[in-house]
């Protein structure tokens, strides 16, 4: 599912990217290294679409915080938490994060 979202992502299909994401990171037994890939691209797919909503992002910032405990030496996980934050207006909290 998660390479299936990508592929939606790579074509510039965030709505069904961000549907392939979703199932992957609800499902109960994923590894540690798809979710934290999956909670990353989901972030960067959230911030591409013009659909996203404040909702949809405070999951995502969510998602990609319990990456961080999983992968805490991980930096694009933080560039990607900063990113949903700043998106969110939470300037101190995106500026912390990166």
């Amino acid at each position: 599912l998660k390479d299936e979202g990508n592929k939606y992502f790579m074509a510039h299909d965030y709505k069904n990217a961000l549907l392939h994401y979703e199932q992957v990171l609800s499902m109960a037994n994923i590894s540690d290294e798809i979710f934290v890939k999956t909670a990353s691209n989901q972030v960067a797919a959230l911030i591409a679409w013009d659909g996203t909503t404040r909702k949809m992002m405070e999951t995502a910032v969510f998602n990609v915080q319990k990456a961080t405990l999983m992968e805490p030496s991980n930096p694009k996980l933080f560039y990607r938490l900063g990113q949903a934050q700043e998106w969110l207006g939470d300037l101190t909290g995106a500026k912390k994060s990166t």
